[in-house]
């Protein structure tokens, strides 16, 4: 039926809770331990102990070889759920043979955190949830926050709690591993676009997520990868962007300088209220 994969980086005891919501369920159950001091053990599911970490996409490709069946389910270890939406992504997906990954709404904070992207505008990527210009109109945009509907047919999808079939993203050839962590699932939304497969965002059903229990574990450690895999991500996906290369990366050394200074003085970046700032 659906194998539900954990990558585990000092998270155990948030996945330990959600192998406990899962354990009547009839799902396989993966863990890939990329830290090897916070190890999970479990006699009823699958455990890869990694010796060192080997980052999000590469822990992902290898446990989904690994999985025996063709529907796959990514959950953050800091989801909140009801166990019915694993059914409900799993039924939308076997009903829709050209469909390749489906998501729900994200929450946090009773705030809506937005798990689509538009990508296929290379310029929209200014606009995200963490930009400068992120209080933009073109924000919503970019974010799938100017529609409403039930059922979003979308570009595409971040790996919050993201599910797909195990066939096509084998074909797609996986996550690209030179992306450490994030941007992997915007790159492997972007080929699945290009190979004439679909994505969904169904906002009918919802999953809760306390964001960034790594980032604030390794919070220096995880920024510097996140901007880092956003500039690969924009170099390897839009021409326009290769031949910017230059400025792009002077961007992201400033950029990467900045989170130095916010890490040094404790500073925090103010979210938006995404459910009433758009209103």
């Amino acid at each position: 039926m659906v194998s539900v994969i954990f990558v585990n980086f000092w998270t155990s005891k948030h996945i330990k809770k959600l192998l406990e919501k899962l354990k009547n369920e009839n799902f396989e159950i993966i863990v890939w331990n990329n830290s090897k001091e916070d190890e999970i053990l479990e006699d009823s599911i699958k455990i890869i102990n990694s010796s060192y970490n080997i980052g999000f996409g590469p822990a992902v490709n290898r446990a989904v070889k690994l999985a025996n069946f063709n529907y796959i389910l990514l959950i953050n270890p800091d989801c909140k759920f009801d166990v019915k939406v694993i059914y409900e992504l799993y039924n939308f997906l076997r009903n829709n043979e050209k469909v390749f990954a489906v998501s729900p709404k994200i929450i946090s904070n009773n705030k809506i955190w937005p798990s689509a992207r538009r990508i296929t505008n290379p310029f929209l990527l200014f606009f995200g949830r963490r930009s400068i210009f992120r209080f933009s109109k073109l924000s919503k945009k970019f974010l799938y926050l100017d529609k409403n509907d039930k059922i979003v047919e979308v570009e595409g999808l971040v790996g919050t709690f993201l599910m797909f079939k195990k066939d096509i993203f084998l074909k797609l050839g996986g996550f690209d591993e030179k992306f450490f962590f994030y941007a992997e699932d915007l790159d492997l939304s972007l080929r699945a676009l290009k190979s004439g497969y679909k994505l969904f965002l169904l906002n009918y059903l919802v999953v809760e997520h306390d964001v960034g229990i790594t980032r604030k574990i390794k919070n220096s450690f995880a920024e510097f990868k996140r901007a880092k895999s956003l500039f690969l991500f924009m170099i390897k996906n839009y021409f326009i962007f290769k031949l910017l290369s230059p400025f792009l990366l002077v961007g992201f050394l400033y950029y990467t300088l900045i989170l130095m200074i916010r890490e040094l003085f404790n500073f925090k970046i103010k979210d938006i209220d995404f459910a009433n700032h758009f209103q």
